[in-house]
């Protein structure tokens, strides 16, 4: 199961440091309502038990877009807890933006396996605005988890309407190279990508030679090289 070996790996660590840290939070953490939404059940069942024992109030685990929208309108949560990724149908991302047309304060925290937000959502420009993006990887104590949390409730309190830098989660390609490694993930000939991609097969040759070098894969007759972009690709997507 994804995740499964990071969070057991991490659980007696995460709730051995409950009591030491639940006398530190700040008074306004017992009065927040916070909206988990992770498709994996071992993942979701674990923020459920850390964030009730910091004494934060946790009013839903939603397992995908659909629930959590139906959940929020009931629950008014003050902070979002979203993985991006929740497999088939819309994202996190997703959720945020429709959750935000009718709770524009509501402080978000992506929990996220994905190195690039782009990788949700190819060639995004406008990421949710003050939103807290925290890599899954990072989580290694239970008092950053609440950190964060904490500090995306006082970004929900902030101003939105204004210009937002590009969110911590951007690796260093390209949209068009992000959208070939995909490609070549998927299986696609050179003669499929060229034409999803409105280009020659000349054109997408040479860019897959770009792109290896780029990622310091040289050709060779021991090796393939778009096996071996396709294994950045999930890398770069938590897979």
């Amino acid at each position: 199961m994804k995740y499964e070996s990071f969070f057991r790996h991490h659980l007696a660590m995460l709730m051995s440091e409950v009591e030491n840290v639940v006398s530190d939070i700040n008074e306004c953490s017992a009065s927040l309502r916070v909206l988990i939404v992770e498709d994996e059940p071992l993942t979701r069942v674990l923020l459920t038990q850390a964030i009730s024992a910091a004494n934060y109030c946790v009013v839903g685990a939603a397992r995908n877009a659909s629930d959590a929208i139906a959940m929020s309108a009931s629950v008014s949560p003050d902070v979002l807890l979203v993985d991006i990724d929740l497999g088939d149908g819309p994202n996190g991302v997703d959720v945020v933006f429709a959750l935000r047309q009718t709770s524009p304060s509501v402080g978000v925290v992506f929990l996220t396996s994905l190195s690039d937000i782009r990788l949700a959502r190819p060639g995004i420009t406008n990421p949710p605005r003050n939103a807290v993006y925290l890599p899954k990887s990072n989580l290694d104590s239970f008092e950053l988890l609440v950190e964060q949390i904490e500090s995306a409730f006082n970004r929900g309190q902030e101003d939105l309407s204004g210009v937002v830098p590009y969110p911590e989660l951007r690796v260093g390609f390209t949209d068009s190279q992000l959208e070939l490694m995909k490609l070549l993930c998927e299986g696609f000939s050179n003669v499929e990508i060229a034409h999803r991609r409105f280009t020659t097969v000349k054109s997408t040759e040479n860019a897959i030679s770009r792109l290896a070098k780029q990622l310091d894969i040289p050709y060779s007759i021991a090796t393939n090289q778009r096996v071996l972009i396709s294994q950045k690709y999930r890398q770069l997507s938590g897979k």
